[in-house]
């Protein structure tokens, strides 16, 4: 652990009702471009430090104007951004589908030189009230149509579209592996790691490693490439045996002041002692894993001051860090309202913290000149060779992105002795541009509010059962049978290997044991005339039957259709769900409510409701996210079953992230 300060008593770094604190950083050697507005790329949240010192930086639409994204350049000499690529001119798509709006942190440099990226979305189809990419997830002419691998030639200045590699998930980051010739990239919407063979092209699912929206790769010391779930759990890709390693190592968070719980890395950056230096969203520290100890240490408070800013409810967060020729970290801190979410921002800061030789973290001013304030950040570089170090803003209201070059040498003469006072509008959060951003927001927010996607009840209580399994057994975390017994719940799980977990009603697993083969009964083998897709009536045979009040019986087909059987006649009820079969039923005791999940394995499950009064309701996906359990998001849902009362609902899933929930009704 860092010695730090203990005599600084100044517990915020700036305050809302004193102006005078939001002053910019010492202005000598600081240059800044800032692209034209107003614009329809609002954001860039991706950028590149080539080997040769050449700066690239997307430019983004989101949450605005439906846009596609583009590539560009920084030429520091003449301080202007030149536009390489439009990627709408590489991409064939409808009008209609949810656009590739974004390239976001995935840009990486090949050995020839050549760049590769992902397209991202984070912009809604014109049709739509607000980007809406789980809500139309399966809809194949206004959903996303996946994520472009797009190749880039700086000598021949061409672009060339390698294709979706994965159809329907939006690609939220990624990175190279130079030892294989592999590209590796995060599913933003299911958490599933993609390996991209560029020699091959082939592309192999390791399944669910994170719950969901996860980006930041990062290749150490050692050639391996390092990642984070969602709520921190640090894990690794030995690049050479190809295999996702768990290293049970978690980033801390700050969940109790923020009311958060999210520690995914925003930012990872390899120190000069060949250690992984790591941020996480929405906690105060920085951490660090040295590779060939499997040591990791919470190196300390990246700022001194306990909160970012007195006078308003925020979060904070490094968004971009990276060392100096001498090892000393230079990052950026960014600030979020809370009562805004992450899409609205407040100033970021530039800091500095000589960590090698135990001194505590600086405060720079505010990143910026004295007109214009970096609002966000996820892009930080230093060139070591040249000595100029390197800021891409985003997300400043809907303005264009900029940015920030800094001569490092001029710079540190007075880095010490702060700029001007900003006169940046989006700083001060009293001022009119502020809040008319802000209102944009919140209608966007209150669309989503008023269409949610995922299945809510009174309470959930999620249980995380992966954790408890070895990286070789992962998948036999994977829930196949839910039997609720004398108020216990027994779990049955298993691929290779297959287990019994005994979990009480308050959620806590009180017995594991190692079982034998899981029985699964067959589905009855009945001749009936049941509803069928047209052209697909091989499919309408019984794969699940449960019985319902009135001697009649619930029944789904191999299609996922489904009916009610009263004798011999049968009332068709419609699909299960947008495509997929029916994967487990459960009926309350009086016999009048099913409740059944269903969904192809590479789409999203739902769980849906069945009963006399409303008919057939399809009730949402399955996932929650809140400071006291965390993230948990589950696609592949395999099991359900209501207690004895009626009063609990579980369900559970399948892969390599087996999880339990238990819903209250």
């Amino acid at each position: 652990m860092v010695n730090q300060d203990k005599a600084v008593t100044k517990e915020y770094l700036l305050d809302m009702s004193d102006h005078e604190s939001y002053r910019v950083m010492n202005q000598r050697g600081v240059k800044q471009c800032v692209l034209p507005s107003p614009s329809v790329h609002n954001a860039s949240w991706d950028a590149l430090l080539t080997s040769e010192g050449e700066l690239y930086l997307s430019l983004c639409s989101e949450l605005t104007t439906s846009e596609y994204a583009k590539l560009a350049k920084y030429d520091y000499q003449k301080n202007k951004v030149e536009e390489l690529f439009y990627t709408k001119e590489l991409i064939f798509s409808n009008e209609r589908v949810i656009r590739d709006s974004k390239i976001h942190t995935s840009l990486a440099q090949l050995g020839d030189g050549r760049l590769i990226m992902l397209t991202h979305t984070t912009d809604k189809s014109p049709n739509h009230p607000a980007w809406m990419p789980n809500a139309y997830y399966n809809h194949p002419w206004e959903g996303y149509p996946g994520s472009s691998l797009i190749l880039y030639d700086p000598v021949t200045e061409k672009a060339e579209n390698y294709g979706i590699p994965v159809h329907r998930e939006t690609l939220y980051g990624g990175t190279y592996d130079a030892v294989k010739n592999a590209y590796y990239a995060l599913g933003y919407l299911k958490g599933h790691l993609y390996r991209i063979d560029l020699d091959d092209r082939q592309v192999t699912d390791y399944g669910q490693v994170v719950e969901k929206a996860s980006y930041r790769l990062i290749v150490g010391s050692d050639g391996n490439i390092y990642f984070t779930s969602r709520n921190g759990v640090l894990m690794r890709v030995n690049v050479e045996t190809q295999q996702v390693e768990n290293l049970r190592h978690t980033l801390p968070n700050s969940s109790d002041k923020y009311r958060r719980n999210r520690s995914y890395m925003t930012y990872g950056v390899n120190g000069p002692d060949g250690r992984l230096y790591m941020s996480g969203m929405f906690h105060d520290e920085l951490s660090a894993y040295d590779p060939k100890t499997d040591h990791f240490e919470v190196i300390g408070r990246y700022k001194q001051p306990e909160f970012y800013i007195k006078g308003i409810e925020n979060n904070d967060y490094i968004g971009a860090m990276d060392f100096d020729a001498n090892g000393v970290l230079y990052y950026i801190v960014c600030g979020l309202r809370q009562d805004q979410g992450e899409d609205f921002k407040l100033g970021s800061s530039l800091m500095c913290w000589d960590i090698l030789k135990g001194k505590a973290p600086e405060f720079l001013g505010l990143a910026g000149t004295e007109s214009r304030v970096t609002t966000s950040s996820c892009s930080l570089f230093i060139d070591k060779g040249k000595q100029i170090l390197y800021i891409v803003s985003t997300n400043h209201g809907n303005d264009a992105p900029d940015v920030i070059a800094v001569d490092l040498p001029v710079y540190k003469e007075k880095a010490y002795e702060l700029g001007p006072v900003t006169q940046d509008p989006f700083v001060y959060q009293d001022n009119k541009l502020y809040e008319e951003h802000g209102e944009s927001i919140r209608n966007t927010r209150i669309v989503w509010d008023t269409n949610p996607f995922t299945f809510t009840a009174k309470s959930v209580i999620p249980v995380a059962l992966w954790k408890d399994f070895s990286d070789e057994e992962v998948f036999d975390s994977g829930v196949k049978k839910l039997v609720w017994n004398s108020g216990n719940l027994e779990i049955y799980t298993g691929e290779k290997s297959f287990y019994q977990h005994i979990l009480d009603e308050s959620g806590k697993i009180v017995q594991k044991n190692q079982i034998g083969q899981i029985e699964v009964e067959p589905p009855a083998n009945l001749k009936l005339e049941l509803p069928y897709y047209p052209g697909r009536q091989y499919q309408a045979v019984v794969d699940k039957m449960i019985p319902i009040n009135g001697e009649r019986h619930f029944i789904a087909t191999k299609d996922g259709m489904l009916a009610i059987r009263d004798g011999r006649n049968v009332y068709a009820l419609g699909p299960a769900c947008s495509n997929g079969p029916v994967h487990d039923l459960t009926v309350t005791k009086d016999g009048k409510k099913v409740y059944g999940v269903a969904g192809d394995i590479d789409g999203f499950s739902i769980v849906f409701e069945y009963s006399n009064e409303k008919g057939l309701r399809w009730l949402g996906t399955v996932a929650t996210d809140n400071y006291q359990y965390g993230c948990f998001n589950s696609p592949n849902l395999t099991s359900i079953a209501l207690n004895e009362s009626d009063t609990i609902l579980a369900i559970g899933s399948g892969g390599r992230m087996g999880s339990v929930y238990l819903y209250s009704l």
